[in-house]
């Protein structure tokens, strides 16, 4: 994970922050809420500032990445018959696992610098 510096306002930072962050709601309303949050602050918010743009972007790449990725291990846990047991389990890790990098993304995002996520695919350009 590497971190690109900008020089954002203080405002561009928060609504960066806020890109991040409100992948939190993924804790409240799962499935739809780490997606939707970010989508939806993105938009929102991506002609304010460039910094802001990729963050937001960052933000969602990640939650759409992580999204994938809970599925495939959902699909596997199924497929090997151990759903009923590590299926919970395993989403409870993917969404503590969203919860920390949302927090420490927004953190970096407050602090003026891009938190990037090296392994993940490119959706959006």
């Amino acid at each position: 994970m590497s971190a690109i510096f900008f020089e954002p306002d203080p405002r561009a930072r928060r609504y960066a922050a806020l890109c991040h962050s409100v992948a939190l709601l993924g804790c409240i309303l799962p499935v739809v809420g780490n997606l939707l949050g970010p989508l939806v602050a993105w938009v929102c918010t991506r002609r304010i500032d460039p910094f802001v743009a990729e963050n937001g972007k960052a933000a969602l790449h990640f939650q759409i990445s992580l999204h994938l990725f809970a599925s495939l291990l959902a699909l596997i846990c199924w497929l090997l018959g151990a759903a009923p047991l590590a299926t919970p389990f395993l989403f409870i890790l993917v969404y503590l696992y969203s919860a920390v990098i949302a927090l420490v993304s927004a953190h970096h995002a407050l602090s003026g610098t891009l938190f990037k996520h090296p392994k993940l695919p490119r959706f959006l350009r």
